[in-house]
Order: C-alpha cells, then sequence, then structure tokens
C-alpha cells in the first residue's frame, strides 16, 4: 500500500491543479489573438524557479504566468499570484517586469486606462525579492473555483 502524501505534498498538488484550470481557461481566450502565448505553472517551475532565487528557501509558487512570443517569462509576463492559505483565496493579476526592464516598459504601461480595460486602476508593487515591478489589479477574494481575471 502506498503511503498517503504528506500535507506539503497535498498543497502543492491542489496548487498545480488550481493553477492548470486558470492557465487552461486563459490560453483559451488569449490564443484568439496570441496565438503563441503559453503558461507557465509555479510548481512546474520549481528548479528554475529556486535556481534564479537561491535566497528564497521557502519561495511562493502558488502562482501561473503568461509569457509571449519573443519575451522571456522571467522578465516580461501577465502573472496571477494568488494566496491559497486565505479562505477564500486572495487573487492577485497583472503585469510583471523584472526592475530592469521597467523603466524603459513602466511608463507606457502607466500611461494605459486601466480603467477602460481591466474595469479598475491597477497598483504598482516592488517585488523587490525577486526583482519584479508589478502592476496589478487591487488583491481581491476568489469566490469562484477560477478567478475571472479579464
Amino acid at each position: 500500500m502506498e503511503a498517503e502524501p504528506g500535507i506539503e505534498a497535498q498543497g502543492q498538488w491542489k496548487a498545480r491543479w488550481f493553477f492548470r484550470a486558470i492557465a487552461h481557461e486563459a490560453c483559451g481566450k488569449l490564443w484568439e489573438r496570441f496565438p503563441d502565448a503559453a503558461a507557465f505553472v509555479g510548481e512546474d517551475c520549481r528548479r528554475e524557479a529556486f535556481a534564479r532565487y537561491p535566497q528564497l528557501a521557502s519561495l511562493n509558487l502558488d502562482w501561473v504566468a503568461f509569457a509571449f512570443r519573443g519575451v522571456v517569462m522571467w522578465d516580461l509576463h501577465v502573472g496571477v499570484v494568488a494566496e491559497l492559505a486565505h479562505q477564500p483565496p486572495v487573487i492577485h493579476a497583472g503585469v510583471h517586469a523584472t526592475a530592469s526592464l521597467w523603466p524603459r516598459l513602466g511608463p507606457m504601461l502607466e500611461a494605459l486606462d486601466w480603467q477602460a480595460l481591466a474595469g479598475e486602476k491597477l497598483v504598482l508593487n516592488e517585488a523587490s525579492a525577486i526583482g519584479e515591478i508589478q502592476l496589478t489589479r487591487p488583491a481581491a477574494p476568489s469566490v469562484s473555483s477560477t478567478p475571472t481575471i479579464w
């Protein structure tokens, strides 16, 4: 008889399922306009994430990132991050870029009318531990099994 997976393994499995569901739903919509869009689930990128950020032993991998042709996912992506420990889970979604790209990209992104595009003003956040600047929707509880981010 196989041993039951530990709590941590169960949590990782649930996070993978949750973010794969988001990836599947979102890519179906993205591919209409961006056929080369690709989704990356945090738990599936564990080895590379820890190689890039070794200082973060407990790096939160509860995310899915959407990258586009010609762009390295780690440098620029649309990110969906969840705080799954909250009940209901809290979802953050927005544009994430490395701090080195932000001086060129940030002014253009910040000038967009996000109220018209996303239904609300986006919030600028510096995630210095991973070297990202994030322009995201304000955190909001998810009321469904997969959040609506469009």
